[in-house]
Order: structure tokens, then sequence, then C-alpha cells
């Protein structure tokens, strides 16, 4: 299942991080753009209104009031540096100093016809560089947490999802179905029982003793991961010999201190057996220690279940709360013989 999640993070985990990335570039290009065009236009009109009384005192000579007209200006834009120039560029006075020079306005001076100089304001880009790299931080950190999210949630629950969406789901059909075909079942090659088992830690499993039962009903037993096995049984009567396997199975596996096994079993047509074998591992996720079964199995195995006076009861999964899911406990009066083994 390892490889299956590692599949789900690079499938959805990192397109959706290149994506962001991409988009979280454009939109900030766009903020950028959109703060420096609004400062722009304050300052172009906050300027306009100095123009007449800067001019009118410049050819006064009024230096007093130009200074109180700098300052204005550049109290009023919050940041940035004021100045006026004469003719030739050279400054007269200023107010205000700038960091990091975004734009610069400049507005000519005249009086009376005559062109005295120039008011300038040079934008101040300090504020604006802040601004970005705020909402810089705070998006990158929320695609952080959000890929930390989707990594944990692929490598916890990927087996669940990728199985899940591989599930073919005729439950409803079969189980309408179920009752007038499980009469002749037991002569009918059409259908194969599987048994998925989950076993941690792996070191524990009794791996020679499951593979010489399962021998021994004539079944296969299927190594998949480390801990991790699937058994088919395909000839004879495959629901009899999956449940006289678990019996046999449950008191080896229940007196081995530190061992936590999730299993399940199900039952299909044959020809269905690759989604039956993706189903059933995905029940035994869900399996708490108890034997996991679906409706659709239990009806088609419920014969076999009667000569055994085995129980089933119903399960509540959060993971797979649509699917009507029942467990199969073994009681102690009718585990099977395993002395043999």
């Amino acid at each position: 299942m390892f490889k299956l999640r590692f599949r789900l993070v690079a499938l959805i985990v990192v397109p959706f991080i290149s994506m962001t990335l991409l988009l979280m570039m454009i939109y900030l290009d766009q903020v950028s753009r959109h703060l420096e065009a609004a400062q722009y236009d304050f300052q172009q009109t906050l300027l306009s209104t100095k123009i007449s009384d800067a001019s009118r005192y410049l050819s006064a000579s009024d230096y007093v009031a130009l200074a109180a007209i700098l300052d204005d200006l550049t109290l009023a834009a919050g940041s940035g540096r004021a100045e006026v120039q004469d003719s030739e560029g050279t400054i007269i006075l200023g107010s205000g100093d700038v960091s990091l020079v975004q734009n610069v306005i400049r507005m000519r001076l005249s009086h009376e016809g005559k062109i005295l100089g120039s008011l300038v304001f040079e934008l101040d880009g300090t504020e604006t560089a802040a601004r970005i790299q705020a909402l810089l931080f705070g998006t990158l950190v929320t695609i952080t947490l959000v890929m930390i999210a989707l990594v944990l949630l692929a490598l916890r629950f990927g087996d669940f999802i990728l199985i899940w969406l591989s599930l073919d789901l005729p439950a409803q059909k079969r189980q309408d179905q179920s009752h007038s075909q499980s009469a002749d079942l037991t002569s009918n090659s059409d259908f194969v029982a599987m048994i998925a088992m989950k076993v941690h830690p792996p070191r524990l499993a009794p791996v020679q003793q499951l593979r010489a039962i399962a021998a021994a009903q004539g079944g296969i037993l299927k190594e998949l991961a480390p801990g991790e096995f699937e058994l088919n049984f395909a000839k004879g009567s495959p629901d009899v010999l999956a449940i006289e396997y678990c019996k046999r199975v449950e008191p080896l596996i229940s007196d081995i201190a530190g061992l936590n096994v999730r299993w399940a079993i199900g039952m299909g047509e044959a020809q269905a057996s690759v989604t039956l074998g993706k189903r059933t591992r995905f029940l035994a996720s869900l399996s708490q220690g108890s034997l996991v079964l679906e409706a659709p199995t239990l009806a088609l195995i419920e014969q076999a279940l009667v000569a055994t006076s085995m129980t089933p009861r119903p399960m509540v999964s959060a993971l797979a709360s649509d699917l009507a899911l029942f467990t199969l406990d073994i009681d102690k009066d009718v585990r099977g013989d395993v002395s043999t083994i």
C-alpha cells in the first residue's frame, strides 16, 4: 500500500503545489501592480492640489510656506519625499525620506507664464513591498500547512482512498440475487472466496502455519507485503473452506501476545476476483480485530455459517458509512483444531 500512497501524493499533492504556486505568483503580481497604480494616482491627485500654492510661494521666494506645503505632502502621503526644484533640476527645498524609490511624480511650477521649477514627489515602495512580502509569507504558510495535511492524509488513508475509488459497487444487485443463488453455491466453481489479513507487527506473523493451514484447506496464501496476506478459495465449496480456515486460524493468532490482526472475508464471482480482492483488503483495513464482511458476502455464505453456529453482528464504520457491514466473532466452542499443524 505504500506505493499506492506514494502515487496518491504524486497525483494530488505535487500538481496542487505546482498549480498553487503558479496562481500565487500571478495573483501577487496583479496585487503589486494594483497597489502601485493606486498609490501613484493618490499621490498625483494630492500633488495637483498644491501646484498653484507652490507656484505662488516660489515666485515670491516664500520658502517657509513652501516647506509647509512639502511637509503637508509627506504627512498626507504617509511616506515618500517631496522636493521643490528650480528649472535646472537643483533642489531648493525638500521634506521626507525614501528608502526605495518606486516611482517619481513631477509637476511643473509656473507663474504668469514663466516656468519657475518643478514640484517633485518620490514614491516610497517600502510599504508596498512589505505588504507583498506579508501576503507572500501568509500564502506560503497556508500552502505549506495544506500540503502537510494532504501528505499526512495520503500516507495515513491513501489505501482507503485509492481502493475506495477503484471499487465496483454492485452490492444491491448481488444482495437481491444472493438468496436464490446460495442453495447451489457449494458446487459452483464460478465463485471465489477471499480472506484478507493485515498483521502488525509483521515479525510476529505465523506465516508458515498460516500457509500450512491454507494448503490443508485447498487455498492459496499470498503475502502481498510484510504483514499483509491474501487467501483465495476457488475450488470445491469456497464458502465452507473459507469459514473453516477462519475457525482454524483464529485461535492461532489470538494466542500470540502483542499481535494485532485485522481481517475480512469476501465472496463473489471468480471473474471479478481482482475487484473482490481490493474490496476485501479495504474491509480488512476497517477491522478492529473481528472478521469483517459485507451483506452480499453474508448472504452468500449464510448456509456455511448455520453449520458452525456463528452469528454475525452489525458493524458501523465512519470510513464506510454507506456499506452494510458485519463482524463475525468466532466463539471458543466452534474454533477449529490447529494442533496438527
